[in-house]
């Protein structure tokens, strides 16, 4: 069908192809394939305020201009995904099927097992034997996404979740969980090596240390249950350089050749590990402690462990240097007398320096050395508290002079910071403040082939050209996707799709 989008700045009005959806729109992914859309949408309540856990999933043909089936969905107990064999639906509890693209008909069923990885790449997953009313296994299995068929089965003990996974090549997959693992997913053959990944509580957490990565696939309930009081995130992202890992566990920093055999280690001080980031230069393995840690969450993907409330004090935040063929250690800096927590960090090859942001100050140290370089505190109470560094483009909207908009980008020698004031900062290279924005000030944008844009306003779009000069408004949000040189975009409402008429 076709719906107004937009009104032109000679007031004729613009008409598009829609699509309407009976709820709110969770998102759109793309079968470039056979020209698909895969639909996820949740029901709104009455007064269209809040979001129902009932909705559906639908798959629309953009050649046939028609919808090919719609399937409901309660988001709370299931998760629909798309995978190049067609929608794996994993019902909490119950079953996981596979659904034809095309047609939504079941083309295998599966119980007692809990999926936890898509490797498209092998067109497999990779699942727990057990289920969540009865327990869930320590065997891992690897399934054709196919036929559902299991090809093989490993001992993968996951008491504090998956923190990492991802391919090493097209056929070895690294998995970070208690440990790490080398997965052949041919045969699920590899080496592991066995690593505390988390604590049991709280008050092992303080007193011993940890650090952290999380990485979640199948996104939407719990894989693994665990007790309140644990902790998550205690182990570092795993580097690879040529030959070797590098890796932190809450007690050491490892070196670990192909076959995950320990070249070196190094023992973190009691007390001071938490969640960290490995990075290397040369011949210099750089650490950055973070000072934090995880509650446990039933939610096991990466997103519920973006909330701010989940994070805990857990060590002291430290940055150090070692040697990457000895592991011996050049310089090690503690950051704080106290216990508190790096928000972000960002680091400058050419100066050779790392600027780390807490909550009420912020210090640039040099790689070369463990000098401080510059510091500077924040009044939280006037400024509101640091929350993390931007690199995004914006178009800045004159509120004097509303049809005036001019496109905004960092300059590379200049920080941008956002805090809880809503307010974005920008500090010159030695921490100096040089000018303040509003965020309402800062608009987010896209570009568009033919060199125009659209600048999402918050309760409606503009359309510019490439020298900013108003063309239309459009009734859309900010979400858009692409099929081949089409562009499609979500109404303000979430419930209709547009083709964008470029």
């Amino acid at each position: 069908m076709s719906d107004t989008l937009g009104i032109n700045e000679d007031g004729s009005v613009i008409i598009a192809k829609s699509l309407a959806l009976p709820g709110w729109i969770l998102g759109v992914d793309v079968d470039s394939t056979d020209n698909l859309l895969f639909i996820r949408y949740r029901n709104l309540s009455k007064n269209e305020t809040s979001l129902k856990n009932k909705g559906g999933i639908s798959v629309y043909s953009l050649a046939d201009q028609r919808m090919l089936w719609q399937r409901p969905v309660n988001y709370f107990n299931q998760d629909p995904k798309l995978t190049s064999e067609g929608v794996l639906f994993v019902t909490m509890g119950k079953a996981t099927s596979l659904l034809d693209l095309k047609t939504g008909n079941e083309v295998w069923k599966k119980k007692k097992m809990i999926p936890y990885c898509v490797d498209a790449k092998n067109r497999m997953f990779l699942a727990y034997k057990g289920s969540y009313m009865n327990g869930v296994s320590n065997e891992l299995e690897g399934h054709s996404l196919a036929t559902g068929e299991k090809m093989w089965s490993r001992k993968m003990s996951h008491v504090y979740g998956w923190n990492e996974s991802g391919l090493l090549d097209d056929s070895t997959r690294l998995i970070v969980s208690d440990g790490i693992h080398l997965v052949h997913m041919g045969n699920g053959e590899g080496p592991s090596y066995a690593m505390p990944t988390g604590a049991s509580d709280y008050k092992e957490a303080v007193a011993l240390g940890a650090l952290g990565v999380v990485t979640g696939v199948l996104t939407g309930f719990a894989a693994v249950p665990t007790g309140p009081k644990k902790v998550m995130e205690l182990v570092s992202n795993v580097l690879s350089d040529d030959t070797v890992f590098y890796v932190a566990s809450r007690e050491n920093l490892f070196c670990l050749d192909r076959q995950l055999q320990p070249k070196w280690g190094y023992p973190i001080p009691d007390g001071m590990g938490s969640r960290s980031h490995l990075f290397a230069r040369g011949d210099s393995l750089y650490m950055i402690n973070m000072g934090t840690g995880y509650r446990n969450t039933i939610f096991d993907t990466s997103e519920a462990y973006a909330h701010e409330y989940l994070r805990l004090k857990v060590g002291w935040p430290f940055i150090a240097c070692f040697d990457k063929r000895k592991g011996e250690k050049v310089w090690f800096r503690q950051l704080s007398d106290k216990k508190e927590m790096v928000e972000e960090f960002d680091i400058n090859w050419e100066e050779d320096a790392l600027m780390v942001l807490f909550s009420d100050h912020i210090r640039k140290y040099s790689l070369s050395g463990d000098s401080l370089l510059s510091e500077v505190s924040w009044n939280t109470e006037v400024n509101g508290k640091l929350l993390y560094l931007t690199n995004s483009s914006y178009f800045l909207q004159d509120f004097e002079d509303s049809t005036s908009y001019q496109r905004y980008k960092r300059p590379d020698s200049i920080y941008c910071l956002v805090t809880d004031k809503n307010e974005m900062v920008e500090l010159d290279q030695q921490l100096n403040v040089l000018q303040t924005y509003p965020l309402s000030r800062l608009r987010p944008f896209r570009d568009l082939p033919n060199g125009d844009n659209l600048i999402f306003l918050g309760d409606k779009t503009l359309w510019v050209n490439s020298k900013g000069e108003k063309k239309a408004y459009l009734h859309t949000s900010s979400k858009m996707f692409r099929v081949g040189e089409k562009f499609f975009i979500y109404s303000l409402d979430g419930k209709k799709i547009y083709e964008f008429p470029l």
